[in-house]
């Protein structure tokens, strides 16, 4: 008996590292300064498009329309990479959780507006939501809005 239960022991076993074996290795994760990078690149093109269409002197009206969205999009990415590269700081989101995080003003900080008034409409959930959002703040579970931490 003794024997079996160990020839089905080490067959589990057996079966479990070559089924690890067979796993492939998790994705890399997109960091912020990656994200940061594509965005910095897809408004370069942008840049690009738009020195040569304004290079002409005569344009059509379609030509114009397509300038003016082409600054727009231009105007809306460059906003959009000066936020992803100011980023949020762990260590303010950790000090702002421990002294104000009753009020909510950690969620505000963090980019969750509309908990962030629930959360002091409620005082914290009498405090047992603010030592939640502590704990997740310190272990970096609870992280901005766009994305992650700048530090």
């Amino acid at each position: 008996m003794k024997k079996i239960v160990l020839l089905l022991l080490s067959l589990t076993l057996y079966t479990a590292s070559v089924q690890a074996a067979m796993v492939p290795p998790p994705a890399e994760k997109k960091t912020t300064a990656t994200k940061a990078a594509k965005k910095s690149q897809r408004l370069a093109k942008l840049q690009q498009k738009h020195a040569k269409l304004s290079a002409k002197k005569h344009l059509t009206a379609k030509e114009q329309h397509r300038l003016r969205i082409l600054n727009q999009k231009i105007i809306k990415g460059q906003k959009g990479t000066q936020k992803m590269m100011a980023g949020d700081s762990w260590i303010v989101a950790v000090l702002l959780s421990f002294f104000l995080g009753g009020l909510g003003i950690d969620r505000f900080y963090l980019g969750y507006i509309v908990l962030g008034i629930i959360k002091l409409l409620t005082i914290g959930g009498l405090g047992i939501w603010a030592l939640i959002d502590f704990i997740l703040i310190l272990v970096r579970a609870l992280k901005p809005k766009g994305g992650d931490y700048a530090d």
